[in-house]
Formats: C-alpha cells, structure tokens, sequence
C-alpha cells in the first residue's frame, strides 16, 4: 500500500503545488495513510468540509449544485470546468506518471473518474456529480447508521464512548438477486457501489486502491494486455473500444471491488452481506448507505418501480432519501 502511494504520488512533493491552496505546502499523505492502518491510532481523521464536482460550465453554479451549497452551508464547493482538472492534474503530481496517463486518455470520462479518485486521495472531502440534487445535509448522512463492527476490531476504546467520524460514506447502488441478472450494469458482480456521490478523508485506503487500479488497468491497456478472450469476464474484463469498458477501466466496477476488497481484509465483513438492510450500516471506519439513499426518486410509484428491479427495499419510505441523480 505504502508502495503504491510513493509510485502514484512521487517520493517528492518539494515541487508539488496544490492550486486549491498554494501558498499551503504540499500534506504528506503518509501519515493519515497509516493511521487509517493503524487500530491504535487517537487522530480520526475526519472528512473535510469541501464539496468537488465537475461541470463544463462553472459561472454560474449549475442549478443542481445549488442545492448542495443550500444544504451544506458549512461547506465549500470546489467547482473544476475542464481546464482547471487538467491545470491541478499537472501542478498536483509533477513527479508522478499521472499527468502523462491522464493526458493519454482515450475518452474524456476516464480523466473525471480519476480526478475525483485523486482530489478525495490528495484532500479529502465529498465528491458528487453536477447532476445530482441534495436533499438533506451531508452531515445527517448515517446518522441513525447501526453498527456492526466486530468488538475486537472497534474503533472505539470505550463501550461508552461514541465511534470517531466516519472516514469514508459510500452508498450501494445495486445488489442483484443473481450475479447474472441481465438489469444488473456490473454483471459479473452482485453489488455495486454509486459512484456519483462519495465522501472520505484524505488518504484513505480504498480511495488509494482504486486509484492504483485506474492507473493500472490503463497500463495494461496501453501495452495491450488486457483479456480479449469471450467469456473472459474475471480481471481486466473489457475491450477498451466497447461501450461498457468505463465502468471497469476507471468507473464504479473500480470503486466497488476497493471498498468490497477494504471490507474483507480490514474489517472482516463481506459487502454482499451488507447490501440488501434498508437503513446505514457502520462497520469501522466506513458508513454504508442503503441502495435507494444516493438514488432517490421523486414520487412513490418510482420507487416503486425501483422495488421491482431490485433497487429499493423499502419503496414506502422517503426516510433514507439523501441524494437525487440526474439519471434516477
């Protein structure tokens, strides 16, 4: 993990500027890298009060984004249009390979799946789509979340005393009935996770594995290595000139086999066994949405509907309701 950050990052930041900041030296991201790692370590390291999004147009803020600005007063939009992700690409990471993989891009989609990996890995915050509404302020997000941390495991010290902030807030997207399931859009996996709205601390594990895999996958696909073969649906599985090749390459396959793979190995539990409660789970450092909290819709017979395709298990209640997105 240590290795993957030093190769993604650069072993200097003498010359890293971030233009967010930049009379503010670069943070090493070592240090909160570790104490995510570490069950003893006193600092939680919380999310960040800054909101990211992206959109073509930033003056003036897209109506949707509005919202987010009107529900989370205490937070600041950091609104990037085209030249400013490519401007912060390059001063943010001059001693890295990551300009140069995101320059070579084939596909515009891949250099914004990245850059919100990078900007929570490099500050920290809440990332969402342009096109998403906000219907209740982040910090209620898991608030009423039922914990299933492993005692032995527990982030607390003290039975009585209450948990650190959650250091990262996904929501499920999807959970098929079967691995198989023809509405499923990951296919070979049984849930996925929203990739349009996200938050986590800066140098959080997941968020750092799956952008090592980003970079990765497109190494392989630069040198021709990725599976060709039909039915070869397991690691590398897309052809990067066919349409679904986003979801693996750089989009929400990514993200929901990094925090799949942060769940089992750090905190012993299984995604899938957590993807069907109709209310937040916490487990670590990790709050888990329930699947219709980042997808809400607006009237009851479309959630209705949601029920019917597996997307909701709870269509009666608007209760878990956080986050609109354009495409619900």
């Amino acid at each position: 993990m240590i290795s993957a950050l030093e190769d993604l990052v650069g072993r200097s930041k003498d010359s890293a500027v971030d233009e967010l900041e930049p009379s503010k030296p670069v943070e090493s991201l070592m240090t909160t890298l570790l104490c995510h790692l570490d069950l003893s370590c006193t600092d939680p390291h919380p999310i960040p009060h800054e909101l990211f999004a992206t959109a073509k147009i930033v003056d003036p803020v897209p109506a949707e984004l509005s919202t987010w600005q009107d529900e989370n007063p205490d937070h600041e939009l950091r609104l990037f249009d085209n030249a400013a992700v490519d401007s912060w690409i390059t001063s943010r990471f001059p001693n890295s390979t990551i300009p140069s993989t995101f320059n070579n891009f084939p596909m515009p989609i891949l250099k914004y799946d990245l850059f919100r990996l990078l900007v929570l890995l490099t500050r920290g915050g809440t990332y969402t789509d342009a096109d998403t509404t906000a219907l209740r302020p982040i910090a209620e997000w898991g608030q009423d979340a039922v914990d299933l941390t492993d005692p032995i495991l527990s982030l607390s010290s003290s039975a009585d005393r209450p948990p650190p902030p959650p250091a990262l807030i996904v929501g499920v997207e999807w959970s098929g009935h079967t691995e198989r399931n023809s509405f499923n859009p990951l296919f070979t996996r049984s849930v996925g996770i929203v990739q349009w709205t996200f938050g986590a601390s800066q140098g959080h594990p997941v968020i750092l594995d799956a952008t090592r895999r980003v970079i990765e996958n497109s190494r392989k696909v630069a040198e021709g290595e990725y599976p060709g073969e039909e039915g070869d649906e397991g690691r590398l599985h897309f052809d990067p000139e066919a349409a679904r090749a986003v979801l693996e390459w750089s989009g929400p396959a990514i993200l929901s086999d990094s925090v799949a793979r942060y769940l089992r190995t750090r905190w012993g539990v299984s995604l899938t066994s957590l993807a069907r409660f109709d209310h937040p789970i916490r487990i670590g450092d990790v709050i888990l949405l329930p699947i219709a909290a980042l997808q809400a819709q607006d009237s009851y017979l479309r959630k209705a509907l949601d029920w019917a395709l597996g997307r909701n298990f709870n269509p009666l209640t608007k209760s878990q309701d956080l986050v609109m997105h354009g495409e619900c």
